[in-house]
């Protein structure tokens, strides 16, 4: 992409961008005071529940969310932000995709960003980093993994931001000591991720409401055949689930697997919301025959009826650096 279409694209951004945001302005002023009240009542009113107290004595939840979908990124990165300041903070985010929502956490002011994804999004990326340095951040993406000298040259990092990374990491622990590692003494770490494998839509595939747990209730000949039937020109694009699917990309972990790991690796976690899943509680309505044999298949109560989790963590003092 030349830099008169960068230019193009960035002042048709800015136009559109201007006028859109002041359109959803108010909307959005208005849905957060809505969630600012709906969102902690009905947390309080489901964890009251005989259903969601079983849940509470395994895992300590300190809000449940109604939606299945995931919050405003301005929400999400604003608690990050109360939690520890991110204006003139040097931040890491892994797997960030495409990059598009690093243009929202740059109106925080952090001093710097490093991102890194396995795969290259050149023309995304380049985009999003014009955006994002006239705004007055500096942003680095690199393509590759965590053990990557550039990142490690540029901590310790203040913050460790991730949304939807967690499901796809194969080697957890190993991810979550390097994320430890980088991050200052005190440093904070951010993730939202699901759906996990044994949750509903666990392999992020669009089955419908009928196929929502089609990865655990079918037999694995089956499963796989259908995988292979859906859509070739989804094979190379690394965000669909077909992707995901044929190159085996999860962590094929259970729900306290995952926060089990990240106490291992000296995070202190605190603060873990559930997203509950309607979907799931559709499904189950209208086959409730169902529910036992995805049960039999290793998913939890809580696994079944979540539809991701968002937890903010911070480095312990033990192993600080």
């Amino acid at each position: 992409m030349n830099t008169n279409r960068l230019n193009n694209l960035y002042q048709e951004h800015t136009f559109a961008a201007s006028k859109w945001f002041e359109s959803r302005r108010i909307i959005r002023q208005l849905k957060s005071f809505y969630y600012a009240f709906q969102r902690p009542l009905y947390s309080l009113l489901l964890s009251r529940t005989n259903f969601f107290k079983n849940i509470k004595q395994t895992y300590t939840i300190d809000r449940i969310l109604l939606n299945d979908g995931g919050m405003f990124k301005e929400y999400v990165y604003g608690s990050c932000n109360r939690i520890n300041q991110i204006r003139g903070s040097v931040i890491f985010v892994p797997g960030c995709g495409y990059g598009q929502h690093l243009i929202t956490l740059a109106n925080f002011e952090p001093r710097l960003i490093v991102a890194c994804d396995l795969y290259e999004y050149q023309e995304e990326w380049k985009f999003v980093q014009e955006v994002v340095n006239r705004e007055g951040t500096e942003i680095i993406f690199l393509k590759g993994d965590i053990d990557n000298p550039i990142i490690h040259d540029k901590a310790p990092f203040d913050w460790i931001i991730t949304d939807a990374v967690l499901e796809h990491v194969r080697d957890l622990p190993f991810f979550l000591r390097q994320c430890n590692s980088l991050l200052k003494k005190d440093g904070n770490f951010y993730a939202s991720f699901g759906p996990i494998w044994y949750g509903p839509g666990g392999d992020h595939l669009d089955w419908g409401l009928e196929g929502i747990f089609n990865h655990l209730l079918l037999d694995t000949n089956e499963y796989e055949c259908n995988v292979n039937s859906l859509e070739e020109d989804a094979n190379e694009d690394s965000t669909k689930g077909v992707f995901m699917c044929k190159n085996k990309q999860f962590s094929y972990l259970h729900a306290n697997e995952y926060l089990d790991i990240l106490k291992r690796a000296d995070f202190q976690i605190d603060k873990l919301w559930m997203k509950s899943s309607s979907i799931a509680r559709n499904f189950f309505k209208c086959y409730p025959e169902k529910e036992a044999h995805v049960e039999l298949r290793g998913s939890t109560v809580f696994e079944r009826y979540c539809s991701g989790m968002y937890l903010w963590a911070t480095k312990k003092m033990s192993n600080s650096l």
